[in-house]
């Protein structure tokens, strides 16, 4: 018996991924909602997603709008400070999500990270203090990367 094998190439692009219309479309369907605010806090769905999030390259993500549509999911949950942390926790304070943004967009999510620890700093106390910030620092921003010189 004769097998004959052939070869095909697969290109693969990098589309983006419509990361802001989900999360809008998230903020619409827990705004208000108390089953789904439940639900969305019961299935650890923002740990999901924030991982989902950090396994995207920065181009494919469309980061400006992914910031925007993040504010607005904290805002369609601000009566609910469990899932207002869990963003905080899981998509604001993950770095690994934002460290490939551009720097307006950077600048724009610390901002905003500002804003929310003053406006709530008893929220944010457990979430966001000076050793993560360090730590933040020390992994993302403190040393240049070493080339490989093998």
């Amino acid at each position: 018996a004769a097998t004959t094998t052939t070869s095909t190439t697969t290109t693969t692009t990098t589309t983006p991924v419509p990361v802001g219309a989900t999360l809008t479309l998230l903020a619409s369907l827990v705004e208000g909602n108390a089953r789904n605010q439940r639900d969305l806090l019961q299935s650890q769905s923002i740990a999901v997603l924030s991982y989902l999030l950090s396994q995207l390259q920065p181009q494919q993500r469309g980061d400006d709008q992914m910031l925007a549509a993040i504010e607005s999911l904290t805002v369609a949950v601000a009566r609910r400070p469990k899932i207002v942390m869990q963003i905080a926790y899981w998509l604001l304070c993950n770095f690994s999500i934002w460290i490939g943004a551009k720097y307006s967009v950077q600048r724009q999510l610390l901002a905003m990270l500002r804003a929310r620890i003053r406006a709530t700093p008893a929220l944010f106390s457990g979430v966001f203090d000076i050793q993560k910030v360090i730590d933040v620092l020390h992994r993302f921003y403190w040393y240049e990367p070493v080339a490989d010189t093998r």
